[in-house]
């Protein structure tokens, strides 16, 4: 296993936050999310640093933890209010919750740095919202709301991850929503990303 050497490694020395960080990576590729989150915690805490706590916060993100991940950024916010990772990951909670300021905080990051913008959105940004009221489509659907020809051009742009989508891989099925169909076209066209 990968893990072992890096679990001797905090064993050997619980004062090495990298080696907590290392695990937790690893950790998290095998599906072990749990133990990465604790893992990571302990990072924050043996390091201190605003890049082991954006970490942290980012880790509490991917998990749905919103709260937890919306204080740690307000934090790193209160310490450096120019930082772009922290204000990137508070726009992510309020869009994953269908919150109208972060549409704000990306026309500021857009104003400040729009390349580094642009990248983000194009690369990392997660474009899901995490509610229960929403609409689904079929990519048929999905295909005649974006303006696609083909549902093939649709199905191939969302499993390179570009268009948000979600793929049931028990039932074959690539399915929409129109909500994150929506918000993810006004972001990309507001930002000169398509």
């Amino acid at each position: 296993k990968a893990v072992d050497p890096l679990r001797r490694l905090i064993k050997i020395d619980p004062g090495y936050g990298p080696g907590y960080k290392w695990l937790a990576r690893s950790l998290k590729k095998i599906r072990k999310y749990d133990e990465a989150m604790k893992l990571y915690e302990k990072y924050a805490e043996v390091e201190g640093t605003i890049e082991a706590r954006l970490d942290l916060a980012k880790s509490y993100r991917k998990g749905k933890l919103f709260e937890q991940s919306e204080k740690i950024y307000h934090d790193i916010l209160a310490e450096d209010a120019k930082n772009q990772e922290a204000r990137i990951g508070l726009a992510q909670i309020y869009y994953a919750n269908k919150d109208s300021r972060y549409l704000g905080i990306l026309d500021q990051l857009h104003q400040e740095a729009p390349a580094w913008l642009k990248e983000w959105l194009t690369e990392e940004f997660n474009f899901r919202i995490y509610l229960n009221d929403k609409t689904l489509l079929t990519s048929i659907q999905a295909t005649k709301l974006l303006g696609y020809s083909k549902t093939t051009d649709l199905s191939e742009r969302a499993f390179k991850n570009e268009i948000p989508s979600h793929f049931n891989s028990s039932k074959a099925r690539l399915s929409f929503y129109r909500e994150e169909l929506e918000n993810w076209a006004e972001v990309m066209n507001r930002f000169n990303c398509l």
